[in-house]
């Protein structure tokens, strides 16, 4: 081979090894350039989720953004995040972007495989939206097993560079845009989860902040009516003490000198004895000494200081059982007991036990009731305690020379016949803003109203409870300056037809009484009272001696106190109605135990509440005799 041949046989060889080093080189420099970018792109994808997370708040919002982001960064053709729900075991999109029709993508074992719905049964409404994920010629995705995340992405385009879809990095860059899109989602959530703790936090704090307030007023209210009450007690307290005093000390021993033949008697006002020795200026015969005491004052002034004595202990038992009511019904301890009677009956009487007071006041109380000849079926006594609390509260507040009406008739409540009840004054009115607090406990209209016109408050909530129990409703309707309207509806029964015939008198007709107490101060007051009412009594105080006292006696009635030491009085009660003699004998059982009543009515005899008013009292012996009871008697 000649030199030239040889030559250029090596600068051949040096060409192509130049070449192959030109090339090895271009192409590393464009490996590397490929690298960079694919660095970049990664970032710049992970930049973008951490953006979308920072304006999102939803997941749904969350997986939109982040998908968006990877669809223009990665320039891929489609994109999807999926969440695997192992209870149906299939992939339920998210969001989707690039995708359309619906499929399913389940797990045989560890491999993806990508499912068509079936056009025989149909396709969950909830299952994955890609349809043409399974036509797409190539495709790659991430599955993060902690969350249950998944990320799709689909590619028909080729690198002009390796002929491939995706990169051998992709994975790489898949599997961390997932890993930061689950640990976005999840600080997402932890931020979603803080902040509803805040706002349930903020709830609370601001229901707790109701309640103290709430505990706060209550706090106030229950302060103001313990000082109310204290000044409402100690008020007729100091009267009950202090008047008996000055009353005493209003008489004194006077030396008396009488005559034994016409009783005649002479007082030496001096306290000499200036009539000793002397004879009668009239028969002649000689005055016998006594000691008198007399009441040093006008008759005026004695029975001033008696009805200021009986309006106090009046006053201080209605503060009793006010209080003693309420704790009943707070308690859910009060019980009614039902009779039937006469609406007119009812009306007239109830208003007669406050008519003295009203005139006192010279107020005008105006009935107008209808009863159509029907009885309510009611407690007479609780109902006439709620009649009476309005009544008292309306002449209370109605001012000298005004008027207060009262209205009772039947009428139609639903399904039920009720009988309406309307007490409407012309006093000066409660703001509309009071009037559902004038029915709570320890409440009124204003405190300063408490003390100019007495009262603890309880009245109208005792009334309100009352009238709960009869199954009815109580409302209050006013306007400042135009009065008020206290109205009650009270569920009755059917109509009967009232018996115009009055009762007949018991067997024992006449007017002895026995009274059977232990207590011998309650024996001689109820004698006083019965004798002052024109009947007799006979006194027993022991229990033993009470069945032959009424077979000896056999009274009209036997008033037989609850509480006796040997036995008791409801056993006395079973007694006398087992036996022929005394059976139909009226046996009025006097108790301070509510609860005592239902089974005093059972065992047939009547019940007497304490402590009791002589006029009630005289006024249910009246009527066991059959006659009429005196109106407005006090």
């Amino acid at each position: 081979m000649s030199d030239l041949a040889r030559e250029r046989d090596y600068y051949l060889q040096e060409t192509e090894r130049l070449g192959a080093k030109l090339f090895g080189a271009v192409e590393a420099q464009i490996r590397a350039v490929g690298e960079a970018e694919r660095s970049r792109t990664a970032a710049a994808v992970l930049r973008g989720l951490v953006k979308a997370a920072a304006g999102e708040a939803s997941v749904s919002q969350l997986a939109a953004a982040s998908a968006q982001v990877i669809l223009s960064t990665l320039r891929v053709d489609r994109v999807a995040f999926l969440t695997f729900q192992p209870e149906v075991g299939l992939f339920r999109s998210d969001h989707v972007l690039g995708f359309s029709s619906p499929v399913e993508l389940r797990f045989p074992g560890e491999a993806p495989a990508f499912l068509f719905a079936s056009s025989k049964s149909p396709a969950d409404p909830l299952a994955l939206v890609i349809r043409e994920a399974a036509a797409a010629p190539f495709f790659l995705w991430a599955f993060d097993k902690d969350s249950r995340w998944a990320l799709l992405l689909a590619n028909e385009r080729e690198n002009q560079f390796t002929g491939k879809p995706f990169e051998a990095d992709d994975r790489e860059i898949m599997d961390a845009t997932l890993s930061v899109f689950v640990d976005v989602l999840r600080r997402k959530r932890a931020e979603v989860a803080l902040d509803e703790t805040n706002k349930q936090l903020a709830a609370s704090m601001q229901e707790l902040k109701v309640a103290l307030e709430k505990a706060n007023e209550a706090s106030r209210i229950k302060s103001e009516f313990v000082a109310v009450i204290s000044h409402e007690l100690r008020t007729p307290l100091n009267t009950i003490v202090n008047v008996p005093g000055l009353l005493l000390q209003h008489y004194a021993q006077l030396p008396t000198w009488r005559c034994a033949q016409c009783q005649a008697s002479f007082t030496d006002d001096s306290g000499a004895q200036e009539c000793e020795g002397q004879v009668c200026p009239d028969c002649g015969v000689k005055l016998t000494l006594e000691e008198r005491v007399v009441f040093q004052g006008s008759a005026a002034e004695h029975q001033s200081f008696l009805l200021r004595l009986r309006q106090s202990a009046e006053h201080l038992r209605r503060m009793v059982e006010d209080l003693l009511d309420m704790s009943k019904l707070e308690a859910r301890k009060m019980k009614l007991n039902l009779d039937q009677f006469d609406l007119g009956s009812f009306v007239a009487e109830t208003c007669d036990t406050l008519v003295l007071l009203a005139q006192e006041r010279r107020i005008s109380l105006q009935q107008d009731v209808v009863d159509e000849g029907r009885t309510l079926r009611a407690d007479r006594v609780k109902l006439a305690q709620v009649l009476i609390n309005v009544l008292a509260n309306a002449i209370r507040f109605t001012p000298p020379e005004g008027t207060i009406r009262i209205s009772a008739r039947w009428q139609r409540d639903g399904a039920a016949d009720c009988v309406r009840f309307e007490v409407t004054d012309s006093g000066p009115g409660i703001p509309e803003s009071r009037l559902e607090d004038i029915f709570e406990a320890f409440r009124q209209v204003d405190g300063s109203h408490t003390r100019r016109h007495g009262g603890a408050g309880l009245g109208l909530a005792i009334s309100r409870g009352i009238v709960n129990l009869h199954g009815g409703r109580i409302w209050a309707e006013s306007r400042l300056g135009a009065g008020s309207t206290f109205v009650f509806l009270v569920p009755g029964e059917p109509a009967k037809q009232i018996s115009a015939t009055p009762e007949r008198a018991q067997a024992g007709a006449q007017r002895c009484i026995v009274v059977v107490d232990d207590n011998e101060v309650e024996l001689d007051l109820t004698r006083m009272v019965l004798e002052n009412g024109g009947f007799s009594a006979v006194a027993v105080s022991r229990a033993t001696e009470v069945l032959e006292t009424v077979r000896r006696h056999q009274p009209m009635c036997v008033m037989l106190d609850v509480m006796m030491p040997e036995v008791s009085g409801i056993t006395l009660l079973k007694e006398l109605k087992a036996h022929a003699e005394t059976r139909d004998i009226p046996v009025v059982v006097v108790t301070a135990y509510h609860d005592n009543e239902p089974l005093v009515r059972k065992q047939g005899g009547l019940w007497l509440p304490k402590p009791w008013e002589f006029q009630d009292l005289l006024n249910m012996l009246v009527r066991l005799r059959g006659e009429p009871v005196q109106k407005g008697a006090q």
